[in-house]
């Protein structure tokens, strides 16, 4: 879900630019709409699995910090982009394909979740990805905690 939800918006965000009809319009923001919302908890749940418990407020902060960040630099890049004449808004919602597509080619290098894995029955891998992430004498434990070996 990590990946398709980015993909799903970067091909909303480039189908914008083609629009021939207001319904058009509505209908690819209310699927970038969903994407959206479906991002937030996706993206938040992933941060928080893979940071250590003493840094994991402060990053799940600028997460949201970064959030307001995008919001207000989509104002300004809409500013900048009303020169363009009447295709300005065309343009305008296509910029956004730019941040996303940027975010899915950070995404691909993420490994699965090794909670998501473990209660799959997929111990080995989860705990691989645990030792690559952690470091050696990390493994998943019973519990929902990353324990580390004594």
């Amino acid at each position: 879900m990590f990946l398709i939800d980015m993909l799903v918006m970067a091909i909303v965000s480039i189908l914008q630019f083609f629009i021939n009809n207001p319904m058009q319009l509505v209908i690819l923001r209310f699927i970038l709409g969903v994407a959206v919302g479906a991002d937030y908890p996706i993206a938040g749940a992933l941060m928080a699995e893979f940071s250590p418990k003493k840094n994991r407020g402060a990053l799940l902060g600028g997460l949201n910090a970064f959030w307001y960040i995008g919001y207000a630099s989509s104002y300004l890049v809409g500013y900048l982009l009303l020169s363009m004449g009447d295709t300005s808004w065309r343009w305008m919602l296509f910029s956004s394909a730019i941040p996303v597509i940027l975010m899915f080619i950070g995404r691909l290098n993420m490994p699965e979740s090794p909670r998501w894995l473990a209660n799959k029955g997929r111990e080995k891998e989860a705990n691989a990805i645990v030792q690559k992430i952690f470091g050696d004498g990390v493994v998943m434990s019973e519990e929902p905690e990353i324990k580390v070996k004594t």
